[in-house]
């Protein structure tokens, strides 16, 4: 899918300083899912809003497939942290970010199909990242909404 504009975009931000480092956080100490984390952040930079039944679609389309698919060619990819056969690491690491694209064009194909309210930018980049954030089970709930936070300054 060449045109989907949300992969363009994580593309982008994720090279950003301080990005991936905060995302992965997210991701490992707060079960985040990156991509909707992304998503929610790319929606705002349009100026739209995620209601929560809309946040629950992208949820319930896509966890069956970040969960057999993207998290176990992730803990493959780590655990070969320590291989010497960086050759096959990067296989997998290949493998994973398709993974990871494949997601995103279900995210985007749903995406367009939705009927979704608007605001200013940065008002509905927060409230995206704020929204998702209140359906984690985060232990350190104040932590969580800090690096949301922070998140959206970063890629806006």
């Amino acid at each position: 899918m060449q045109d989907n504009l949300l992969w363009q975009y994580s593309l982008a931000v994720y090279r950003r300083p301080d990005v991936a480092p905060l995302l992965i956080a997210l991701q490992d100490h707060d079960n985040a899912d990156v991509n909707i984390l992304l998503s929610c952040g790319w929606l705002g930079t349009q100026g739209q809003c995620l209601s929560l039944e809309h946040l629950q679609q992208l949820i319930t389309i896509t966890t069956p497939w970040q969960e057999q698919c993207v998290q176990p060619l992730r803990a493959i990819r780590r655990f070969l942290t320590d291989s010497d056969d960086d050759a096959f690491r990067e296989q997998v690491k290949r493998l994973e970010i398709d993974a990871e694209l494949r997601q995103q064009n279900l995210i985007y194909q749903q995406l367009q199909s939705l009927t979704l309210c608007t605001a200013d930018p940065a008002k509905a980049m927060i409230d995206n990242l704020d929204l998702y954030g209140s359906q984690l089970a985060a232990t350190d709930r104040e932590k969580l909404l800090t690096d949301l936070t922070r998140l959206a300054a970063l890629i806006k």
